[in-house]
């Protein structure tokens, strides 16, 4: 590398260094991970403790003395501490007739919900204990809110097969014990250790398997997406002032590109080591510091750097064919569209890592920085020459990208006036 392409990098590097935004997001990721801490342990125990006044129509005439002395119950039991949540308070409504008295009834209680008389009503048919597909209807104008709606779905199927089996002449409780399911332990592989006893397979915590995994990937997403669209704004930023006239006198086209390249993957280096930290110290918090594959860490940086050489040419080609911002925006869609793509493609991976579709996604080189890092951190991972092959493949076609963005950046670096259209932009790349 000469040493021009190494100055204007520098020169890059300082310059968002020193800018506002940079300082800012540093200053505000400790912010952000300590602020996002603290809020989580001041909020874990916090429960919504409004009372919940609920109407009960019990057209059956068996169910609500039992959903009641289960209510009176709950109430004691949050009384003693031992139960946290919002205290339940039933109100038996005798049930009209049915037809046009019932549907009156029904809109007579939901304007007491609307109103704030009561939290929600109960309307249960007739002719539920039967087991004759009667569905029991809740009604609230607080979708959002489960805690009720959840508590008397699950007690009042509990009080009907009670009921069921005392009509049915069945002990309860020895059908529950007869019922009761086998819990399955989700487990890894055994092995055998140096001592040369046999290990038991660890349990298998989702949060190791799949969160990181997801967060390892976005994370490399979101720092591109950070850095990679800087470059247009520099590049337009630096024609409309005439200062890429200036610095041409010095240097070369591709070597002010690969400059501006280079001091950009210089800064996304910074932010990955900023976010890391931040994410290690979060991790380190909730008990999950060693679930960090610190061995994916040089895979991490080198696909940060394919990705921001790839995606960074193809933005600078663009502020390069573009004098105004506003003509951008049309030559951006495509770009952003590649950029995007990855991310439309991830639960695929995600689901199967290992079948044929998520094997070619992660070796098609717009995909490869996202979705093989993310095969990476999945366990047991892919092959190693499948890797290698992505990296390959990865790699030439980041060259490929660079030498037609080098092109284009030639040609327009010094255009002014109405922007390139694509046809031009590839005859630019066509010629020598």
């Amino acid at each position: 590398m000469s040493r021009k392409i190494l100055i204007v990098a520098a020169s890059e590097l300082g310059a968002s260094l020193r800018s506002k935004a940079f300082i800012i997001s540093v200053i505000l990721m400790p912010i952000l991970t300590g602020g996002s801490i603290l809020i989580q342990r001041l909020t874990a125990g916090h429960r919504d403790t409004t009372e919940r006044r609920f109407a009960v129509v019990d057209r059956t005439g068996k169910l609500y003395a039992p959903l009641a002395a289960a209510t009176a119950a709950r109430n004691d039991l949050i009384k003693q501490g031992v139960v946290a949540g919002a205290r339940f308070t039933p109100l038996e409504i005798a049930p009209a007739a049915p037809g046009e008295a019932a549907d009156a009834q029904r809109l007579e209680l939901s304007s007491r919900v609307k109103s704030g008389a009561l939290w929600a009503f109960v309307d249960i048919p007739a002719d539920t204990l039967g087991g004759g597909g009667a569905r029991i209807r809740y009604h609230s104008d607080h979708p959002t809110d489960e805690q009720l709606r959840m508590w008397i779905d699950l007690v009042t199927n509990q009080i009907i097969r009670a009921q069921r089996f005392d009509e049915a002449g069945l002990d309860a409780a020895l059908v529950a014990r007869l019922e009761k399911p086998v819990p399955t332990d989700h487990l890894g592989l055994l092995a055998r250790g140096a001592d040369g006893k046999v290990g038991q397979g660890k349990r298998v915590d989702q949060i190791r398997n799949l969160l990181i995994p997801i967060i390892f990937m976005f994370l490399l997403f979101m720092i591109v997406m950070t850095s990679a669209p800087q470059l247009l704004n520099s590049v337009l930023e630096e024609k409309m002032n005439r200062i890429s006239e200036v610095l041409l006198g010095s240097v070369t086209p591709f070597e002010l590109m690969l400059g501006k390249l280079c001091g950009s993957a210089g800064i996304t280096l910074i932010l990955a080591a900023i976010y890391l930290t931040g994410g290690a110290i979060a991790a380190a918090s909730l008990g999950y510091l060693d679930a960090i594959p610190l061995e994916l860490l040089p895979w991490l940086v080198l696909f940060l750097l394919l990705a921001i050489f790839f995606f960074g040419s193809l933005y600078i080609a663009v502020g390069a064919a573009c004098s105004e911002l506003k003509d951008a925006q049309s030559l951006m869609m495509p770009v952003v569209v590649v950029t995007v793509m990855p991310i439309m493609l991830w639960t695929v991976v995600l689901q199967a890592p290992s079948s044929n579709l998520s094997v070619i996604f992660s070796l098609l080189p717009p995909a490869t920085p996202f979705l093989m890092m993310l095969r990476l951190a999945l366990h047991p991972g892919p092959p190693l020459w499948q890797v290698a092959l992505s990296v390959v493949l990865c790699a030439l076609t980041t060259l490929g990208c660079v030498f037609a963005a080098g092109r284009i950046f030639r040609a327009g670096v010094l255009m002014q006036g109405k922007p390139a259209s694509m046809r031009q932009m590839l005859r630019w790349v066509m010629t020598r």
